[in-house]
């Protein structure tokens, strides 16, 4: 079974099996380890998505196969300088994670680092 480090969850390679009309079995989604937020990053979290542009680029990162850095939409409206300082406040807190390859990068969403987030933040 293979990972994709976008997803993190199992993915499973239809065979002949598929294709001759047999039931393929997903395995259930991996359970995440438990990340404890410090109260340092919690508060970078927080001041990194208090500003809606960031916000913005963490509600597309947050697709399930996350995005390349250029497919952002803010490219419209905003300059690369601008992209590359957002991106870089959402990495230092934790809840981007940058992927190089050559000169793109993919972007991704640390849902364990975001899920602790919001289970602190409903715990308040």
């Amino acid at each position: 079974m293979k990972r994709t480090a976008q997803s993190r969850e199992p993915q499973v390679k239809a065979g002949k099996a598929a294709a001759k009309g047999a039931a393929v079995v997903k395995q259930p989604p991996v359970k995440l380890p438990a990340v404890k937020l410090t109260d340092e990053q919690f508060q970078a979290i927080s001041h990194a998505v208090s500003d809606p542009r960031r916000f913005a680029i963490l509600q597309q990162v947050a697709a399930p196969s996350g995005v390349a850095c250029g497919d952002l939409r803010e490219h419209e409206v905003i300059s690369p300088a601008t992209i590359s300082h957002h991106l870089k406040e959402l990495t230092e807190a934790g809840v981007l994670e940058v992927e190089r390859d050559g000169r793109c990068a993919n972007l991704s969403l640390r849902r364990d680092v975001w899920q602790a987030y919001i289970e602190r933040l409903a715990g308040l």
